[in-house]
């Protein structure tokens, strides 16, 4: 029994090399055919959407921050108030785009919708993403820019801490007990409320998702002609048994 069962498997297996062989011609040609088609129009498609949006880069940046020490606020709410007022000044429309003139990591400030492109990239893109670990105290910025301007984005996001450093400042200077003259001092040997850490993570365009399509592709023009070689297979062998061509017409002309 268990020999009849191991020669089935390998009648099978014959029959189906010798249907693949039988039509190799096809199988090989119409594959190649496709194969070159499709990958063209892939390609061709890419490039186009390419010239539209350019390529792009993933930049990670980790901005930590700093609470007002204790002994020098009288409100326990000023404790927190960095983390606010830091995620406050990164959405900071106005100066982002005037940053951002000076520094052009994402819009053309030529463009006539300048401002609007700005509004759009802080508040409902996915262009530059701000989340916040409160564990650690830091800011995750995700920073999506064209590669033919990312070498403006180090400089922007310097200028920007910088920024934001100075308006914390002057945040603090307000909220202490300490003199202007003592705040001064001791902001110009404290260490900054916020910096940007030298970590940086850069995900640049892969060629792994262009690849796997190719592949794909490939095995589903490969699939498809040796389907069609087994249909055509069934096809010629119903064409030879009388019985199976009548049984199917009957089935036909009883369709409804």
């Amino acid at each position: 029994m268990e020999n009849e069962v191991k020669k089935s498997d390998e009648v099978n297996l014959i029959d189906i090399f010798a249907v693949c062989i039988k039509f190799r011609k096809l199988i090989l040609i119409g594959t190649a055919l496709m194969f070159i088609l499709l990958t063209g129009a892939l390609i061709g498609v890419s490039k186009i959407k390419e010239s539209r949006t350019g390529k792009t880069v993933t930049v990670l940046n980790l901005l930590e921050i700093k609470d007002f020490p204790a002994e020098f606020v009288e409100s326990k709410h000023d404790l927190n108030r960095v983390e606010e007022l830091t995620r406050n000044y990164l959405h900071d429309t106005y100066f982002f785009a005037k940053l951002q003139e000076q520094y052009p990591a994402w819009a053309d400030p030529t463009a006539s919708d300048y401002f609007d492109k700005i509004d759009e990239i802080l508040n409902t893109s996915h262009y530059f993403q701000i989340d916040f670990h409160p564990v650690t105290d830091v800011f995750y910025l995700y920073s999506i820019v064209p590669v033919s301007r990312q070498e403006n984005l180090s400089p922007f996001l310097n200028a920007y801490v910088d920024h934001i450093q100075a308006n914390l400042a002057s945040d603090f200077k307000s909220r202490c007990n300490l003199s202007a003259e003592d705040a001064d001092a001791w902001l110009k040997n404290a260490e900054p409320f916020v910096k940007l850490s030298p970590y940086t993570y850069q995900r640049k365009p892969a060629s792994k998702t262009l690849t796997l399509k190719i592949v794909i592709i490939f095995l589903g023009s490969l699939f498809c002609f040796v389907f069609l070689a087994f249909v055509l297979n069934a096809v010629q062998a119903v064409k030879k048994d009388e019985n199976a061509c009548k049984t199917l017409k009957e089935a036909w002309d009883n369709g409804k």
